[in-house]
Formats: structure tokens, sequence, C-alpha cells
């Protein structure tokens, strides 16, 4: 189907690079956006999470470590307990503390100090001095050194004796424990009496220095005994640091290295805290913080117990590392996660957003094509989805303009406007149709004799003004132009829009042709022109109604015998020349009203093509008065 394109008209630009980068960006941005805001809330749930469970594990390895360092106190009280009653109930020893003979308790004394791994033996008299002292020196790996009986201190007022010399025993025994400071430094004692025929005779004290207990309550293993570190267990990989403090919050040993113990000195109040912290059925472990050499160390309280030991002699501090580096790995690795997520959403959206842009990019180039007439256009999309189904709009669209452009140039010049109207919304039918139609065929008379006095553009300009006139008076009353040849036109009243006062519409329009062309008619003779003539001949009869002609052109027209009839009506003119309309008889019998007009009958009238004669009347006016029934005259 051919289609007029015509001169395209300035149009904007296409869209710059920019406009796609900026829909590419509203398409990527809600994803981004929604994909930031999960990743924030998943990174900041599961950072709570982990924080969460690190903190339970860090608790319960603080737990685990808190009930090794108690149990091993109770491991290493049996121990001492085993070696006192060994050095007790030794044949001799309660004869040579009786007899003061220091070289035999050695020889008695030492071979079960050395056997049990003992930091100190103390062999104390009833009245609170040294008999004997076995310790080791310097460092808790070294050998054990007697030590002369000279310059030993005096034990009077130390607890762990004073509580055998005042009898005390109770459900467990007569064997006590407690805290001392000696020149060799602070020491946990296990002491018991040593008796002969019932009568104490002795004290003999049994102790550990509290470095070497730290240690191995820290889980850090004993190398005196061989004892190994204690195995990771599920909440442990490393062994927790082990600090003791005496009622003042001093330090009395630990097993951290090259810390000073400033750092680590707690409050006679917090010391305080600890002890009523364990006592009573609120019990919880009390804690705090330190940070050492750049590391945070989650630290927690207990109370060293021992046997008949008083609850107040000292606590004990359990330190592991917090789990600040674990979180920031873990934080790390969220980061990552987080990029990696954000990442993967950008080239999602990308590909998404490439997917859209690219046939929006399609039809808006397409769009561009057909503003500038070019309406072959197509756009091809695969998709089923949105895109898909305003691209198939599209083509609806195109298709849709096709045609409205092929009506445009079939009608747009010859029909009135509610007539183009119908064409465009389909409402008229343009395939070939019977239908019974009234025909207006004008012809400007003598035009020969008028293209003889005038040159050629005046004829043109001539011509322009009567089809003008004329063109416009068919128009207003609902004609189709039909088309124009030379000096003469056809007008169509019934077709393409149907209507049944068609030849009505036919005698109005040509009563008005005549106004018009004398209203032309006295311009020109004001500018010294020739007045027009003209004859109009009118018909009514079955036609075909539509559009024919070839693939390059096509135009709306009418096809019957009624048609060439119209033609031969107009050309009795020359036999009439008083009279410039004539109709038919079949236009007089189509008339609704014929009363409304002043027909004058010619008669039969033999014809050209026709076996018969045709009834032609001639149009004078419209009728005047309404009284006058009838207007035709014989």
């Amino acid at each position: 189907m051919p289609l007029a394109t015509g001169a395209a008209e300035p149009s904007a630009a296409p869209p710059r690079p920019s406009f796609w980068s900026r829909l590419r960006f509203k398409i990527i941005a809600p994803y981004l956006a929604l994909a930031i805001i999960l990743a924030v809330a998943g990174s900041f749930f599961l950072a709570r999470v982990f924080a969460e469970r690190l903190h339970e594990r860090l608790l319960s390895q603080l737990w685990e470590a808190g009930h090794r360092a108690t149990d091993e106190v109770v491991y290493v009280e049996r121990e001492l307990l085993a070696t006192l009653r060994a050095i007790a109930r030794t044949e001799g020893v309660a004869d040579a503390v009786l007899a003061g003979e220091r070289s035999r308790l050695h020889r008695l004394i030492y071979p079960i100090a050395a056997n049990a791994g003992c930091d100190f033996v103390e062999i104390v008299l009833p009245d609170g001095q040294g008999l004997y002292s076995l310790h080791r020196q310097e460092t808790i790996t070294s050998p054990l050194n007697y030590v002369s009986t000279a310059g030993l201190p005096s034990y009077a007022d130390w607890t762990p004796f004073q509580k055998i010399l005042s009898i005390r025993q109770d459900d467990i025994g007569d064997k006590f424990a407690g805290l001392a400071s000696a020149p060799w430094g602070p020491a946990f004692y296990i002491s018991g009496p040593i008796r002969r025929s019932g009568r104490t005779v002795g004290v003999v004290l049994v102790g550990i220095s509290l470095e070497r207990l730290a240690r191995r309550m820290a889980g850090q293993g004993d190398p005196l005994l061989g004892t190994p570190p204690a195995a990771p267990t599920l909440f442990s990989t490393r062994p927790a640091e082990v600090t003791l403090y005496d009622a003042q919050g001093r330090v009395l040993a630990t097993t951290f290295q090259d810390i000073p113990t400033a750092t680590l000195q707690i409050s006679p109040d917090f010391f305080r805290l600890v002890t009523r912290g364990q006592a009573g059925p609120d019990f919880f472990y009390p804690g705090r913080r330190l940070t050492l050499h750049g590391e945070a160390l989650e630290e927690a309280f207990g109370i060293l117990e021992a046997r008949h030991g008083e609850e107040d002699m000292a606590v004990f501090s359990v330190a592991l590392p917090g789990y600040q580096r674990e979180m920031l790995f873990i934080q790390s690795a969220l980061a990552i996660l987080f990029a990696l997520a954000v990442l993967a959403v950008i080239l999602l959206g990308l590909w998404i957003s490439a997917r859209i842009v690219q046939p929006v990019s399609a039809l808006v180039r397409a769009a561009y094509r057909v503003e500038r007439g070019d309406l072959r256009q197509k756009v091809f999309v695969p998709t089923g989805d949105e895109i898909g189904l305003l691209a198939h709009a599209f083509n609806r669209m195109i298709q849709g303009l096709r045609i409205k452009e092929y009506i445009r140039d079939a009608f747009g010049r010859f029909v009135s406007r509610d007539v183009s109207e119908s064409i465009l919304r389909g409402a008229i039918r343009l395939d070939g149709e019977r239908r019974t139609v009234s025909m207006l065929f004008a012809d400007i008379r003598d035009f020969t004799r008028l293209s003889e006095e005038y040159d050629p553009e005046d004829m043109v300009r001539i011509l322009n003004e009567y089809f003008t006139a004329i063109v416009e008076v068919a128009q207003a009353h609902g004609g189709t132009v039909n088309k124009f040849g030379g000096d003469s036109t056809l007008v169509i009243f019934g077709a393409p829009v149907s209507c049944p006062d068609h030849a009505e519409r036919a005698l109005e329009t040509a009563l008005e042709m005549r106004q018009r062309l004398a209203r032309l008619n006295a311009e020109r003779l004001t500018r010294g022109e020739v007045p027009i003539r003209m004859g109009i001949g009118i018909n009514t009869g079955e036609v075909v109604a539509g559009t024919v002609g070839s693939a390059d052109r096509m135009e709306y027209t009418v096809i019957g015998d009624a048609v060439n009839l119209s033609a031969r009506v107009q050309g009795l003119n020359k036999e009439f020349p008083e009279y410039d309309i004539l109709i038919s008889e079949y236009t007089y019998q189509a008339l609704l009203e014929p009363e409304r007009y002043v027909l004058r009958s010619l008669g039969k009238v033999a014809l050209k093509g026709k076996s018969e004669a045709v009834g032609i009347y001639a149009v004078l006016d419209r009728s005047v008065g309404d009284d006058q029934r009838r207007g035709t005259t014989e």
C-alpha cells in the first residue's frame, strides 16, 4: 500500500547517550538500593548473631578455664596431702623432731619430697621455731636444695601453723590449707600435725609456689612432673592466663610474661566484690576487660578455695583473648560478601537494563523515523514481556498510521471533516459496495472560449477560484468531491457516508453553488473580467462505491450507469441554455420533500446510451410560502 510521507518537519534530536545512562541507572538503582539495604541489614544481623555466638563461646571458655583452675587446686591439694601424710607417718620422723636431729630429718624427708616434686617442706616446732626447711631455690624448675636451719623464719604467725596448734579439727580432718609469704616467695601450704603417742610434737607444712600453682591452674603443664599443657577443647584453643591476688588486690603470682604487676592489680573493693559474688544464692563471676600489648583480654574472677582455707585468703582470675579479632575477621568477610553481592546486583542490573534499554532504544529509533514520515518501520522484539507488548502495540500503531495516511491521501482534500473522521474511525467501508447515491456533475460553460482569452497562468487562477467555491459548498452539505476533470467536477452524496436525504443535499448544493458563483462573478466584474457560466446535472441511482486503482495509486470513486447518466444530464445544459441546474426523474423521485423546490419539467429527453427517454427537470429555486404545496410547473 503506498504511503504518502510528505516533507519531514523539524523535530527534536534523538536522546543523547547520557539519557540511556540515566535510564540504565533508573533500572539498576532500585535493585542496587534493595541489595544495599538487604546487605546492610543482613550484615548487621549476622554481625549481631556472630557477636552473640562469640560472646557465648568466650563465656564458655572462661567458665571452663575457671573450673579447670579450681579443679587443679583440688588436685594440688591432694598431692600435697599425700606428701604430708607420707612425711608425718614415716617412722622416725617424730623421734627426729623430738631429738632435733636435722640430718636425720633430711635423710627421711628428702626422698619423699623429691619423689613428690614438692616445692617446700617445713618442719616446725610447737613454739613456732623452724627446725627443718627444704625448698626449691631461684626457679620452679631448679632441683631441691637443702637450706640450713640458720636464719629460718618464725612460723608462729603463719595461719596454717596456728590452726594446727589450736588443735582444730572438723569433719574432714586435722589438715589445713593456707597461703604464706616466705622469704623464698609466696606459697600455698598444707599443714598437718606430727604426733608422738597422741601428742603433737611438731607441724609439717608441705607447699607449692604460687607461680607454679598459677601455671598448673592455667593448664600450662608442670615441667617438673612432666605434665604437658592441657589439650585444646571444644571451646578453648589456647591456655588461659591465671593471676592470684591477695586481700589488698596485689598480685601474688601470674602467668603473664613481661607484664608489670601494677597493670594487673585490683582494688580491695573489687576483691570484696569477688568474695561476695560467689557467696549465697546469687552466684556470679565478676569480670573486667584488659588491654595488654594492644590485645583485648576478658578476665573472670573467682575465690581460691582450699581445704579449711579462709574464704578470703585469695582470689584468682582467668584471662582469655576477647573475640575482637574474630569479629574483625567476620566483619571483613561480611564486607567482602557485601561487596560481591553489590557487584553481582550491578552486573545483574546491567544485564536486565540492557534487555530493557536495547528494545526501548529500537522503539525510539523507529519512532523518530516514523516522525520523519517513514511508515515502513517495524520493531521485532522476541520477548513476551512488557517490552514485547509495547513493541506489538507500536507495530499495530504503525499499521493504523499507514491506513490513516492512505485515507488522508484519498479523502483529505475532497470530503468534509465529519466524513474524514468517520473513515478514520473505520465506520465507513472502503471496499466495493452497492449504494444508492445522488451525483452532481458540474461543468464550466464555454470553457474553450475562456481558455483562448486568458493565459494558462490566469486559467489556473480562475479554476482555483471556481473549484474553491464549489468544493467548500459541496463539503458543507456532506458531499464527497470525487474527481476533477479539467473544468468539470463530480460530487457524490450518500457515499462513502450513507444519508437518506442525498437527493436534497445534491439540490441544496447546486442552488448554493449558483449563489457562490454569482458572488464570484460580481468580483470578477469589478476586476474587469468576464463572468463564468456553470452547468449542473444531477442524477440518482445505484452504483458500486469503493477504492479502485493499482498498487501504486488508488482512489475512492463510484462506478455504474447512474454515473454516466449524471454526466449526460449535465450535458443537456447546452440544449437548455436558459437553465443551469438540471435533474433526472430519478432524482426527482428520490426527493423526500419535492415541494420545497420550484421545479420545471422539460419532458422526456433521449440521452446517449439510454434505450428509453429520461424525464428531465429544471431547478429554478427553492419554494417560497407555506401554502404552496408543490412547486412543479408543467
